[in-house]
């Protein structure tokens, strides 16, 4: 056993605390925000219920990309387009960096991979729960990013 495990579960549950249950917050005060928390809502529900069965591991991913999309589809106001569509003009309104662009696309790609694994039947493997939890940690970083960041160009 590692020396290292009480910092750990305390580090985890204050990524828990930030960017899950904080992110969760604040789309449940906004109605704007239930096209956002609905699929979030879900791809949690889905991430505790995988301890029974690890299929729901990439329903997770769906789910929270969906999620994701949506508060893409708010910031750009482009409804109709996916997250990959939107991306750029995402990345712009938000006035983050290159950086970050790259990491969308990675998680896009991520996300993209993952469901056509599930939906092909042609999955290599279960995911790992602690993939998946990284993903959803992911996920409630850029929802966080894009509630704090206030967008170009609006006053």
């Amino acid at each position: 056993r590692s020396t290292l495990f009480p910092y750990t579960t305390l580090f985890r549950s204050m990524l828990d605390a930030a960017l899950v249950v904080r992110p969760l917050g604040w789309l449940r005060q906004q109605e704007r925000y239930a096209a956002v928390l609905d699929p979030f809502d879900k791809g949690l529900s889905h991430y505790l219920n995988a301890a029974k069965d690890s299929r729901l591991l990439f329903d997770v991913i769906t789910d929270l990309c969906e999620s994701l999309e949506a508060l893409a589809q708010i910031v750009t106001g482009r409804t109709g387009k996916d997250l990959s569509a939107n991306r750029e003009m995402l990345v712009n309104k938000l006035g983050i960096s290159e950086h970050f662009k790259t990491m969308l696309k990675g998680y896009i790609e991520y996300a993209n991979d993952m469901a056509r694994h599930a939906k092909d039947g042609k999955a290599k493997s279960p995911l790992a729960p602690a993939e998946v939890e990284a993903f959803m940690y992911l996920t409630g970083l850029f929802i966080r990013l894009a509630i704090l960041t206030p967008i170009v160009g609006e006053d």
